[in-house]
């Protein structure tokens, strides 16, 4: 008797439903693809804030000269004008979440992937870029910032699957789904602009001190700092840089170690370049260490800050300080070790050497110590324009606003 069945032939259906099996888990990935993005671009904004209003705070965003997100993150580099660059990262995974949640049980959902496809193709190139900048530009690896062109690499490798396309047949299918003309992209345009703008929202309004990440208005900055009274304090005698004479006074409590206080003195160069002759700007040393600095807690990072707070005490000693600090401003280094710096600033190294661990030296940096101490300084870096503490110092516009009113009230009086 004859069997009607084939050997060896799969049923009926089965080959439909193994390749339905195998999109349906292209999707999963895809969806936890993108919850990992949302979740690296979270950690990342927080990362901003944790270091920006609080150096001194231990976080695993340093793990070594090479690996250290600390420097990219307080750099021009990590954002587009006010915004954080993992700012724009949360709005895009919100804006691909949104896509692959619109094109799930779609009827046509190719034009869908189509123009997701074409956004995680953008912004793996601009974090690749990001990337690139922050190695050869800082001297850094962001180590959660590369995540993020990992997940979009991994997108746009399974996006082709989804769409069930080959990568050569890819442009021309995108190009046939998309329609491209302004009356098909003005809808799906306009309101990707919209998810993405929530996103951008959503993602500032992630930690309380957004403001930070936004900045206030200049109007707001001055009107903050005129808002508490001045603090008179009398200051040590240190390098001045600018005119020692000028009566508007700009003192800055730093610590080279922390990056965003490095940030802070490309910030200061500026302001000194362009108010030339009319202020004078003196450093404090606040190292971020309990080695020297019985007010810091104990910290896994700035381990070097106290030997270079020295080194800066020491180059204000032989009058090296001004060199010190063009030098210091142009390389962005976080710290040189004591014979290299003796080189670079023209100083006999024993010498050096015994400047640092002399009594004297010792003795300039619990000055500095206790100076900040009577600023009543809780952040870094601080800075105090006419004994007045600014916040703002990152909002290079409204750093010009508070020093050209203190100058033209010095110039009344």
């Amino acid at each position: 008797m004859k069997s009607n069945k084939i050997q060896g032939r799969k049923p009926a259906g089965f080959h439909q439903r193994r390749a339905s099996s195998f999109q349906g888990k292209v999707l999963l990935a895809l969806f936890l693809l993108t919850f990992l993005g949302l979740a690296v671009s979270v950690v990342i904004i927080r990362l901003h804030f944790q270091i920006g209003i609080n150096p001194e705070s231990n976080t695993f965003c340093h793990l070594s000269d090479l690996f250290d997100c600390e420097s990219f993150l307080t750099s021009r580099y990590a954002r587009l004008g006010p915004i954080f660059a993992a700012e724009f990262g949360f709005g895009f995974y919100t804006l691909f979440l949104c896509g692959l949640l619109g094109a799930w049980g779609a009827k046509k959902p190719l034009s869908v992937y189509s123009f997701l496809f074409i956004g995680t193709v953008l912004f793996f190139t601009y974090s690749v870029i990001q990337n690139l900048i922050s190695f050869f530009a800082l001297g850094t690896l962001c180590y959660p910032c590369l995540v993020i062109p990992t997940v979009n690499l991994a997108i746009l490798i399974l996006m082709p699957i989804k769409m069930k396309t080959s990568l050569y047949e890819l442009p021309i299918a995108i190009k046939n789904s998309l329609h491209l003309n302004w009356k098909s992209l003005l809808i799906p345009g306009v309101g990707a602009v919209l998810i993405f703008g929530l996103g951008l929202l959503m993602a500032r309004r992630l930690n309380t001190n957004a403001r930070y990440s936004l900045g206030i208005s200049p109007e707001e900055s001055i009107e903050q700092f005129y808002s508490a009274p001045p603090k008179n304090v009398l200051i040590p005698d240190r390098t001045v840089l600018g005119d020692p004479n000028a009566r508007t006074t700009i003192i800055a409590f730093s610590d080279f170690q922390c990056p965003t206080c490095r940030q802070a003195e490309s910030v200061l160069a500026k302001v000194l370049e362009k108010y030339k002759g009319r202020i004078r700007l003196i450093y404090l040393n606040y190292p971020l260490n309990p080695d020297c600095n019985p007010g810091i807690g104990r910290t896994k990072h700035h381990l070097m800050a106290c030997i270079s707070a020295k080194e800066i005490l020491c180059a204000y000693q032989y009058g090296k300080f001004s060199q010190y600090h063009e030098w210091a401003v142009k390389n962005q280094v976080r710290f040189q070790s004591p014979p290299v710096l003796a080189e670079v600033l023209s100083i006999d190294r024993v010498s050096f050497d015994k400047c640092l661990e002399s009594e004297k030296t010792a003795s300039l940096l619990k000055e500095d110590i206790e100076t900040a101490r009577h600023f009543e300084v809780r952040k870094f870096p601080s800075i105090f324009i006419n004994g007045r503490l600014f916040s703002d110092w990152q909002d290079e516009v409204a750093f010009r606003q508070v020093v050209e009113s203190e100058l033209a009230s010095n110039e009344i009086r």
